[in-house]
């Protein structure tokens, strides 16, 4: 496993709606980051294939609403229809590995990173994930919170919003902390049988997770002035379109042609609330996503090719897909390097989601730590 760790109002369409969060004079700053990534494999199947006692009872008969399709094992026509056309690679957790693991080494790493005394200013701890744990009745949030040794927090559990837990949890924090607040945020998938991870040519899910601190400050602070900030949140939005209740029986094609004008939707309203045009982003960093969408996104919202960032083909990482994208964009700048980031994701369940941060990469030092090899 490589853990990368970096120290570092437009009115919506009518059938849409959007939630979109007006930042205050204070601001929420980036502080520490750590990526724990599993090694990438090739995988081109459509399901995971991992099995675990703890999903069990989703094959029970009166599971069936908590399954994909209400199915077990895909069908041959679903196997034709959604295994990608190539090769892929993805990120896949080693066996036995559970979602609360990769939490909890995500969490535990970052404390490494910042120190126990930065940790221990936390007053909220959010988990968000897309997939479920092995043993499902775990709560990862408190396994997170026993490991650090938190005892007077918050902590929150997001999920149901497909991968845009990241997105989610900066607007639920905006509305949470207060001045001098400190959210320690950990998102965290690994996909077991029988859920899918992939959707034909449009996206291969892996595992993985990020963790960072989420601190409150003035908006006059300057983000390198605090030990370990990198970035302060300059906007963010969740923009929900027709939902699909079964994307696993859409063609992905038809996702695509539903999803690239919200995503775009989102990207522009992200803009307009951080009083920035496109040309004025420095990079746009798009979801581990199908590289035609991508571009067909960026190319709807007018984003200038000079600051588009191409991603390594290792799948999308799921709900820490936006965030280990801008700790290794952190991690790739330049010392010099200062800037806005522009963020975005989508779910295929009929929504999209962008952010942009402005980045001082001058803050930051990056350590990649390989399998085995102590944080």
């Amino acid at each position: 496993m490589t853990a990368l760790m970096t120290a570092p109002p437009i009115s919506a369409p009518t059938g849409q709606r959007s939630t979109e969060t007006p930042l205050a004079a204070s601001v929420l700053t980036l502080v520490g980051g750590v990526a724990v990534l599993p090694p990438a494999l090739q995988f081109t199947a459509v399901q995971a294939d991992e099995r675990h006692p703890g999903y069990r009872h989703l094959l029970l008969p009166q599971a069936r609403f908590a399954r994909p399709r209400g199915l077990g094992k895909h069908t041959d026509e679903e196997a034709l229809r959604l295994a990608p056309t190539g090769p892929s690679a993805l990120r896949i957790a080693a066996p036995g590995q559970s979602l609360s693991d990769l939490a909890v080494d995500a969490a535990l790493d970052l404390r490494d990173q910042l120190g126990s005394g930065q940790i221990a200013q936390t007053t909220h701890v959010v988990v968000a994930s897309a997939a479920l744990n092995e043993t499902i009745g775990d709560s990862v949030v408190g396994r997170v919170q026993y490991e650090l040794g938190l005892k007077d927090v918050l902590p929150l559990a997001l999920g149901q919003n497909g991968t845009l837990g990241w997105y989610s949890a900066l607007m639920l924090l905006d509305g949470l902390l207060g001045e001098n607040d400190q959210a320690l945020l950990v998102l965290a998938d690994k996909w077991l049988y029988p859920f899918f991870r992939h959707f034909g040519d449009l996206v291969g899910y892996s595992d993985g997770a990020a963790a960072v601190l989420v601190r409150r400050t003035s908006a006059n602070a300057q983000p390198q002035a605090q030990t370990g900030a990198w970035g302060t949140l300059k906007s963010v939005i969740v923009q929900y379109g027709t939902s699909f209740d079964d994307p696993w029986g859409c063609a992905p094609d038809s996702l695509r042609d539903a999803l690239a004008p919200l995503a775009a939707r989102a990207i522009l309203r992200a803009l307009d609330q951080a009083q920035l045009r496109a040309d004025q982003i420095d990079w746009c960093v798009p979801p581990g996503i199908d590289p035609a969408f991508a571009a067909r996104v960026a190319d709807a919202a007018a984003i200038p090719l000079a600051r588009r960032v191409h991603r390594e083909a290792t799948g999308h990482g799921s709900s820490a897909d936006s965030p280990t994208s801008l700790l290794q964009l952190s991690h790739a700048a330049s010392a010099s390097a200062h800037g806005f980031a522009l963020v975005w994701d989508v779910a295929l369940h009929g929504a999209a989601a962008a952010a942009v941060f402005d980045l001082s990469a001058g803050a930051l030092d990056a350590v990649i730590n390989l399998a085995g090899e102590p944080s």
